[in-house]
């Protein structure tokens, strides 16, 4: 048998633990990404309505996907169901992400609780709706921090909206598994207006080195830069800013796996910077690999 201070004391930690729970505060920084087994649209849904205006970072989806999960999370759908309660897409392929139960319309509540959001990472939730998402994140004013993984969407409208609706981005991470285009006016588009840029990642996008050029040269503070998995730079574009260097806050540059990357730019880019400052890599830190 309980006794009655016992149940008193039950009593008040039920009632603080409820208080807690209720409080939008505690919802401020919600982190799913460990528990993408256990949660699905309701789950968020719930988080994010209690979070009222208190929400400020977000993040959804598995981290740690294996390499075989995220490349057929980024292929064509073969087959997939239209019914709005079905969970899960059916690809020719195994699932996208096995676990997660997020539907392509999972960020909508974002639209009335994203005005202060500022930091928001989505990772291998597969296929999302375009349209839903747009929504979402031209809500999101003042976010300065977005990372997009594995998720089977177009990124060149979302370069456009981050220019035009959230011009506060300082830290950009898109990995475009999609492999959709994006052309010269985008580019000029964000460089020229998202002027806060300090680290930026387009992962598997199709630049040329024109393009890489205004990426690399146009942001003002932009520190770190990773254009790994571009087939289409020469590394032509490395030769204005090897004269330039001096004048650049740029630290980090990453080239992986840019199989039409040619050693002699690389080397003579690399003698450029020897030739700008007696000590280079204090201020300049490249690392270009191709394999």
């Amino acid at each position: 048998m309980v006794d009655t201070k016992s149940l008193m004391q039950a009593s008040t930690c039920f009632t603080m633990f409820n208080k807690c729970a209720m409080d939008p505060l505690c919802y401020s920084h919600i982190d799913l990404t460990k528990a993408f087994k256990y949660v699905d649209d309701r789950v968020l849904h719930t988080l994010l309505n209690r979070s009222g205006k208190q929400l400020r970072s977000l993040k959804l989806g598995r981290v740690d996907a294996p390499g075989s999960v995220f490349r057929s999370s980024c292929l064509p759908p073969l087959i997939h169901y239209r019914n709005s309660a079905s969970r899960s897409l059916k690809l020719g392929r195994d699932a996208p992400s096995p676990g997660c139960f997020f539907t392509r319309s999972c960020l909508d509540p974002l639209k009335l609780t994203g005005n202060l959001l500022t930091s928001l990472h989505i990772y291998f939730l597969g296929f999302m709706n375009m349209d839903s998402l747009l929504d979402s994140l031209s809500a999101c004013s003042n976010l300065t921090d977005l990372k997009i993984v594995g998720v089977n969407v177009l990124l060149e409208p979302i370069l456009e909206l981050l220019a035009r609706k959230c011009c506060l981005i300082e830290h950009l991470f898109l990995d475009n598994c999609y492999q959709g285009m994006i052309t010269y006016p985008t580019i000029k588009l964000f460089v020229t207006n998202c002027l806060k840029i300090t680290s930026l990642t387009l992962l598997d996008f199709r630049l040329n080195d024109a393009m890489a050029q205004i990426l690399v040269t146009g942001f003002r503070i932009l520190k770190y830069i990773n254009l790994s998995n571009t087939a289409g730079i020469t590394g032509s574009f490395l030769r204005n800013l090897g004269h330039r260097s001096n004048d650049s806050p740029l630290q980090t540059l990453i080239l992986r796996d840019c199989f039409s990357l040619q050693e002699r730019e690389v080397v003579e880019f690399l003698n450029s910077l020897i030739g700008e400052t007696s000590d280079p890599l204090d201020t300049l830190m490249y690392q270009a690999t191709t394999v």
